[in-house]
């Protein structure tokens, strides 16, 4: 969390239903500071801490980022780390969130 000594642009954005946190901020992590995306994934996990991937999409949609550009990086966050990707009745979860974020839009 942030403190008043601190830059670091990492929060507690919500807690998970068995009271992890989720960390919002790492996108500013990688794109402000050039702290690797693998390497933050690591430190949550350490911490026993999970990020919040819904935050790290908006933030890098604000910054600019095509869509796919942040499912691309959290991707390749997931290979590198080794750690397998969430899934839910069978289906990766990023399948999943990008299905949703990317609908077409509904046309009359």
């Amino acid at each position: 969390m942030k403190s008043k000594k601190e830059d670091s642009p990492i929060t507690v954005v919500g807690l998970t239903t068995d009271g992890k946190e989720c960390l919002g901020g790492i996108f500013a992590m990688a794109a402000t500071y050039g702290f690797p995306l693998p390497a933050s994934m690591a430190e949550a996990e350490r911490m026993g801490a999970i990020i919040s991937w819904e935050t790290y999409i908006k933030d890098a949609l604000k910054a600019g980022w095509p869509i796919d550009r942040a499912f691309k990086a959290i991707r390749a966050a997931f290979r590198e780390t080794g750690t397998p990707v969430p899934v839910r009745d069978g289906r990766d979860l990023l399948d999943l969130w990008e299905e949703a974020q990317c609908r077409p839009l509904a046309t009359s």
